[in-house]
């Protein structure tokens, strides 16, 4: 069994609209594709951090030692250097970390039901 890379995206993970790294570290939009030649090593996540807070419209907020990141509907908080993952803020229960930009995006679309929209 191959060792996966853990910046590997499977197709199941995935959505039109995600933000993803191409194979020539490029940014791309997935306007659409196809699953059949889905390639795992063809795209990867990219690691949230404040500019891509800002891109997605979020305000920071820093309390003592906690950052969170809020927009109109949502408020992220970010975890400790050695976790690298953000955390949805108010829903009990839910301690899965964020550290992909597609997985914020589709836990948004999840949550939300719309789009997170980036800006240039």
């Amino acid at each position: 069994m191959a060792i996966k890379n853990k910046n590997m995206i499977q197709v199941n993970e995935i959505r039109q609209g995600n933000f993803l790294l191409n194979r020539f570290n490029e940014i791309e939009e997935l306007t659409q594709f196809d699953t059949f030649n889905w390639l795992e090593d063809d795209y990867f996540g990219i690691e949230l951090n404040d500019e891509w807070f800002k891109r997605l419209g979020f305000s920071i907020r820093i309390l003592k030692t906690k950052v969170y990141y809020i927009n109109e509907y949502v408020e992220i908080e970010k975890g400790n250097k050695r976790s690298g993952c953000y955390y949805l803020r108010g829903w009990k229960g839910y301690h899965k970390g964020i550290k992909y930009l597609h997985e914020l995006q589709n836990l948004y679309f999840n949550l939300i039901g719309d789009d997170l929209t980036v800006s240039n």
